[in-house]
């Protein structure tokens, strides 16, 4: 999750804004207290934190933990 994913819809969609970090931000406590690995990555939005060069670095030591892999080499 990146800690700027904000969406504002301009007035065509009725002037919305859809906070996507927020929940997730404010909550992270409850979510892992529910078992869930949150990692937000400070200051993107949606587009930039799913890139790979922002996400491979976060989720290759994540899977090795949950899976007991280790990284080739």
């Amino acid at each position: 999750m990146g800690s700027a994913d904000e969406i504002p819809y301009g007035e065509r969609w009725g002037g919305v804004h859809v906070s996507m970090a927020g929940p997730v931000v404010n909550r992270r406590t409850e979510l892992e207290a529910l078992g869930r690995d949150v990692r937000v990555l400070d200051g993107l939005d949606h587009t930039q934190a799913v890139q790979a060069d922002r996400v491979l670095p976060v989720l290759r030591p994540w899977l090795a933990s949950v899976t007991g892999a280790r990284r080739p080499g």
